[in-house]
Formats: structure tokens, sequence, C-alpha cells
């Protein structure tokens, strides 16, 4: 269903607003607004330049890592953009990671993909905020069964400077890997730890080349408009991560969230199907086997690092007394 948007000089839209993403994130947050004051639309029109915006967003159920957005247009129906919220410490630091992320990218400007502009980025209300530009009217999702796209990953890896290879033991990689995987096991959580530790003794002498990755290189966040490839989602991107993540990505996360696979067995399917991908980056035999595992690991972390923020945020709110949203 669309939700159209309401008139931006009402002080109920913020309710509107802040209803609509209760119901998105299971976590409801009242934001009044009193007679007067500037709501989101309001502020995001001052911002952008652009008078009299309103949005359409969808009421789809979201999971926990997902960012609300809100697509804005003129009330002539001219679209300006996409407002990515978010609601809470993990989700604004994925708002804020990858705003940092699309203007290295466009800063480097690959010859492989091309990445939305950056129009806004800030905070609301407590609400971390960032509006894209819209990408070209023709472009086309990737299908789901479409071959990972490999050209552009080299170019990636090399947008925050020249990559080379370093012993993945002595690699910042591990070192924060590690750092995780000891915080959660202090409280009880030792998996990561353990999966760590294994690769570490496994695979702790070999190279790898590390760089940066998109973090979420899938077919529903990619793209085609004639001949150019589009990414957008770069909210998981980072740098110093090996070579080759974004390849298992584009295999793993569509055989676990669409085809309801374990991890394990997603992780096994994208071993099998990506590895012609993982060859055409140069990976040799044992580098292939390293970076399946490597990749496992780094789902295993991604979550590990949100549950660890949440409770944080949450042990220290309940010692001040004070709710965080």
């Amino acid at each position: 269903m669309i939700r159209a948007g309401i008139d931006p000089g009402s002080s109920y839209l913020a309710l509107a607003i802040a209803s609509g993403l209760g119901r998105l994130v299971g976590e409801p947050r009242t934001l009044t607004a009193r007679p007067g004051d500037r709501v989101l639309l309001d502020y995001l029109s001052t911002a952008l330049g652009e008078p009299h915006l309103v949005f359409a967003g969808t009421d789809r159920p979201c999971r926990e890592f997902v960012t609300p957005v809100l697509q804005l247009f003129t009330v002539e129906g001219r679209c300006i953009g996409f407002a990515k919220i978010g609601w809470d410490p993990v989700t604004q630091r994925m708002i804020d990671d990858e705003a940092d992320a699309l203007r290295r990218v466009r800063a480097a400007s690959p010859s492989g993909v091309r990445v939305p502009d950056v129009l806004w980025h800030g905070y609301w209300q407590g609400l971390a905020v960032m509006v894209t530009a819209p990408m070209p009217t023709d472009i086309r999702r990737l299908p789901r069964r479409a071959r990972v796209p490999v050209d552009p990953l080299a170019e990636i890896a090399a947008v925050d400077g020249p990559v080379g290879p370093t012993a993945l033991g002595t690699s910042d990689y591990l070192r924060d890997a590690m750092e995780t995987g000891f915080a959660a096991a202090t409280v009880g959580r030792r998996d990561v730890l353990h999966r760590a530790e294994r690769i570490t003794a496994d695979f702790g002498e070999l190279d790898l080349i590390f760089g940066r990755w998109h973090g979420d290189w899938v077919p529903w966040n990619l793209g085609r408009s004639r001949d150019t490839l589009f990414a957008w989602d770069w909210a998981y991107s980072a740098t110093a991560v090996p070579l080759g993540f974004d390849a298992m990505h584009f295999a793993a996360i569509p055989a676990e969230v669409l085809g309801g696979a374990s991890r394990a067995e997603a992780a096994t399917h994208a071993a099998e199907v990506t590895e012609p991908a993982l060859r055409a980056l140069g990976l040799d035999d044992d580098q292939v086997r390293a970076v399946v595992d490597l990749h496992r690991l780094e789902l295993e972390l991604r979550d590990a690092r949100a549950w660890l923020l949440r409770r944080e945020v949450s042990t220290t709110s309940g010692s001040t007394g004070t709710a965080r949203a």
C-alpha cells in the first residue's frame, strides 16, 4: 500500500510520519509537533530548496536493520529524491556510513558503477536522515538469477586508495573481528570468537587483498540503465575487508533471505556458484576458501556488533532512567 503525503504545513505531519515508522520498525516512537513547529518535510524543504514537498512510503514489514525510505515529490509530481531514516543507534550509524561511502565512491568515479548523489545528510529530532537524488527513470533492477557483476569490484576495493596483499593474521580486519568476538564472548555469545579463532588457525599466514566493499551487493540493490550499472544501499559499505566479499554476498543473501536456506547452507551454495567470480578477481584456491569462511564470519560480526551496540544503549538507558529510540 502506498501512503501519500500530507500538507507539509500541518503540525500533524510529524505524528503521521512517526506512526508510519513505528509500524515499519516495530518500536513505536512518538514525535509530537507543537503548533508552528517545523516538521520533517518542512525541514527537508528548506534544506533542499524545494517548497511544499510531499512523500510516499510503504507499509511493508521491516526487519531490525531496515532504514525506512520516503520518496519525496513536489506537489506537481516531480521526484526530488529518497529520504532514508535511521531510527536507533544501529540504523543511525548505517545512515552515516552510507552517506560517507556514497561521497567517497562518487569522488573516486569508478568506471564500472555509478551511485546516487547525496543531496542532504544530517539529523532531525534525533533521527539520522539522508536524501539521495533519484536515478534514471529507465533503470531496471537486475533479475534474481543474474550473474554477479564482478567487473566493478576491484575498482570499488580501491576507492579509498591503492590496495595490496596483507597477511590475514596481521590485518586490521582480523584484529577488529577478534575484538568484536571477545566483546560478545564476555556477555555470553562465544560463537563469533570461536569462528574467528578457527579461521585464524587455518588462514592466518595467508595473504589477501583488502579494500572497500559495497556491503550488500545483491540483485535488488543493483540495476542497469542502458549499459550503465547503478548500485544503491551502501549502508554496510566498509573499507579494509577481503576482496571477494561482494561476490559471495551476491549469492549467499538471496539464498538465505529469498530461498529460506540456513546461513550454513547459503554459504555452501554461494561457494559453489561464486567460485568463477572469485577466480576472475585473481583469488587462488586457498584465498577462495578463506574468503568463503570469512564472509560467513562477516555476517555474524554484523549481527554481533548491532546486538552489542543495542545492548550498550539499553544498559545505559536503564541505568540513567532515560529512554532512547
